[in-house]
């Protein structure tokens, strides 16, 4: 595995790609081992992704700031992080985490079934439904690697933690962005333009941001007993409502079985749309989003 470092001076630089060993002995620690093949610290995070992907619009601060990303390039994955994890409040615990979760997205891209070549609705749903599973799934398994490894949590790692469910929790209950600006966009819909792909196109940031909430929110209750008490105070959230809860208890059972096939979730998961003003139907001409109030 090649590890590429452009952050720091030359002691740093060999301090990091010693911790960096982590990675390539935990994907050869899996059998059949993980095909990670380099792990960059750019000094330019947002550029390098694009370079590598080939794109110009990829912007790691959004909603959530990403601080890691997975590019499946010819030879195999490449794990981009961010130079901002080794700065200042991050210790070598925090670090690990971030590089567990990475490492199970890796491992469901083996492990989850391949996307399906049926109609554009159910195409569009099980890929939806798996992005979103990927997110509790490896927030889950990596609570669950850290705790192993890590018996005794340093202070900074448990600050962590509390303050990441803290920050998609607020952002869940108390933050009506996403709601308001899809409650606009109908609006729009029905009195401006009455055009499905503006509509989509208009709504996709909302929608990401707002269905990843949830389930990260979810994940971290489901592993840490100190959050479960929070877990009534979720129902203030537009967006949580029996289809919520439903699909939340799939991904509950569905991962306490250690089960990746949620086929018998999508019928869940179009329902789960609605809460977001979306209905899918396949029709002649192609795909079309019947456009639903909230």
């Amino acid at each position: 595995m090649e590890i590429v470092v452009e952050v720091g001076n030359r002691q740093q630089i060999e301090q990091i790609k010693d911790e960096l060993q982590f990675i390539e002995a935990f994907s050869k620690a899996i059998q059949p081992a993980l095909n990670v093949r380099r792990v960059v610290v750019p000094a330019d995070f947002d550029k390098t992704i694009n370079e590598l992907q080939n794109t110009t619009s990829y912007k790691s601060v959004r909603s959530h700031v990403a601080m890691a990303k997975i590019i499946e390039l010819d030879d195999g994955i490449t794990i981009i992080l961010s130079p901002l994890l080794f700065t200042n409040g991050w210790d070598g615990q925090m670090r690990a985490e971030i590089y567990l979760h990475e490492l199970v997205h890796v491992s469901n891209k083996r492990r989850f079934p391949q996307p399906l070549t049926q109609s554009p609705t159910t195409q569009l749903h099980f890929n939806t439904l798996y992005l979103l599973f990927d997110e509790y799934d490896a927030n889950r398994k990596s609570f669950e690697l850290a705790d192993e490894i890590f018996p005794s949590k340093t202070p900074r790692f448990k600050a962590f933690i509390d303050g990441c469910f803290e920050g998609f929790f607020v952002s869940m209950v108390e933050n009506t962005k996403d709601y308001d600006g899809i409650r606009e966009e109908i609006k729009r819909f029905r009195w401006r333009h009455i055009d499905v792909g503006q509509f989509l196109a208009n709504t996709k940031e909302y929608f990401d941001h707002a269905s990843k909430d949830i389930v990260y929110t979810y994940s971290y209750i489901d592993h840490y007993s100190r959050f479960k008490g929070r877990e009534p105070d979720l129902l203030k959230s537009k967006f949580v409502n029996d289809k919520t809860l439903a699909l939340i208890d799939f991904f509950r059972i569905k991962y306490e079985k250690h089960d990746s096939d949620l086929l018998d979730g999508l019928d869940l998961f179009a329902e789960f749309l609605g809460n977001f003003g979306m209905r899918f139907e396949d029709r002649p001409e192609g795909l079309y989003c019947h456009v639903l109030d909230i």
